[in-house]
């Protein structure tokens, strides 16, 4: 039997791949606290007691009393982001 030729080599493109390509990266997350301090942030972890967060090389755990929640949503809202407040012990919201 003779050997079979060797297709050619082809490209098959993936329509979904072509798409990720475009889009945009998240902005960063921004925290206000209630004494006026902002900062923005691309990796956290919130729960319903701290904001754990990196700001200039500095970890900080920040009690949720100290976050204004109004603002911190509201500038978050300005930017595309639907920022998830924990309600209680058993939810998390993360970002990396």
């Amino acid at each position: 039997m003779p050997e079979r030729p060797i297709p050619n080599a082809q490209v098959i493109e993936i329509p979904s791949a072509a798409k990720a390509a475009e889009i945009k990266p998240i902005p960063p997350t921004v925290f206000v606290l209630t004494n006026g301090e902002r900062f923005e942030a691309q990796k956290f972890l919130l729960t319903a007691s701290s904001l754990s967060v990196t700001v200039q090389r500095q970890q900080r755990t920040i009690p949720m009393q100290m976050l204004d929640y109004d603002a911190t949503l509201a500038a978050n809202r300005d930017r595309g982001i639907d920022l998830q407040i924990p309600s209680d012990r058993n939810e998390v919201s993360v970002r990396f």
